[in-house]
């Protein structure tokens, strides 16, 4: 079984901050929703370890 991961910018704590435009998802998608699984996940984390891409910071609020 696949995991995936959906991001959607709209329910991140960081929207609209300084941090939404340095995040990989801002970069990638301009403020739309995405599904990731976790082998897209790993590779994003290996390429913003090694500065090519911006980090993934999306947090999702807790109401």
């Amino acid at each position: 079984m696949t995991t995936t991961y959906v991001l959607d910018c709209s329910g991140c704590v960081w929207e609209a901050t300084e941090r939404c435009h340095d995040c990989i998802v801002s970069f990638l998608i301009e403020r739309e929703a995405v599904a990731l699984d976790a082998e897209d996940v790993r590779a994003i984390g290996v390429l913003a370890e090694a500065g090519l891409i911006p980090p993934l910071r999306a947090l999702r609020a807790v109401s």
